[in-house]
């Protein structure tokens, strides 16, 4: 069912102009992938439409223990879509898209090949919006937040093959949330609060093409601004 769908990666290698709190990564490294996409007409408008991206963002690879990425080192990060297109676009821009703090130099892709994925887990933090404004916890019980996440996921694969998924399976069998308090970042001029969670995901076979999908796409919300970029792990 997910042969429909390819999800490529992109190994991208940057050097850092200024320091960076780890609190900024994420809005740092999307705003250089902005800055790349903004190259052509044809991309800005696709950058400026409200609708899924289909590409995910990691943070720096590299961990630095005192949560500063250091002027004058070169870090990587990964970007991850569905199409081929955009993958080879961002392959040439961007490493010619310099901002305030990062300088592009390198940039490769190859596709991430079909496989049965035992567990998803999120390398930066997954973040949902409620109807009651910020942090989920407290405000809604485990079960919204899950169809919530099931609903974000079935509704992605279904714009990006033109199908309609029969939605009588389980995505998982159990998930679990690796962080005991919000994770926080800088988003704009507010910080949102995110979890890390790791899920094990079912054997049906919509479940794994699913599960393959959020590869590329990324889990939840604002997938292109850093959040819910996701690894995988095979039996």
């Amino acid at each position: 069912m997910s042969e429909s769908i390819l999800v490529y990666n992109l190994n991208c290698k940057a050097y850092l102009l200024q320091n960076i709190e780890l609190i900024n990564m994420l809005k740092e490294i999307s705003h250089m992938v902005d800055v790349a996409l903004c190259r052509t007409d044809t991309m800005r408008v696709f950058h400026e439409k409200n609708q899924f991206k289909n590409y995910s963002i990691s943070g720096f690879k590299e961990i630095e223990s005192d949560k500063k990425y250091k002027e004058g080192k070169i870090y990587s990060f990964a970007v991850r879509c569905i199409n081929k297109e955009f993958a080879e676009f961002l392959c040439r821009q961007l490493p010619k898209s310099d901002t305030n703090t990062l300088k592009g130099l390198v940039c490769e892709y190859k596709v991430i090949p079909h496989m049965y994925i035992d567990r998803l887990y999120t390398v930066t933090p997954a973040v949902v919006q409620i109807q009651e404004g910020g942090y989920w916890r407290n405000k809604i019980a485990i079960d919204e937040y899950e169809r919530l996440l099931f609903e974000n996921s079935v509704k992605k694969y279904n714009s990006i093959t033109g199908d309609r998924l029969d939605e009588n399976f389980k995505l998982y069998d159990t998930i679990t949330f690796l962080n005991k308090v919000p994770i926080k970042t800088n988003y704009k001029s507010i910080q949102l609060l995110g979890d890390k969670i790791e899920m094990t995901i079912n054997s049906d076979e919509r479940a794994q093409a699913v599960a393959y999908m959020l590869l590329g796409t990324g889990m939840l919300l604002k997938n292109s601004r850093g959040y819910g970029f996701v690894n995988y792990r095979t039996q």
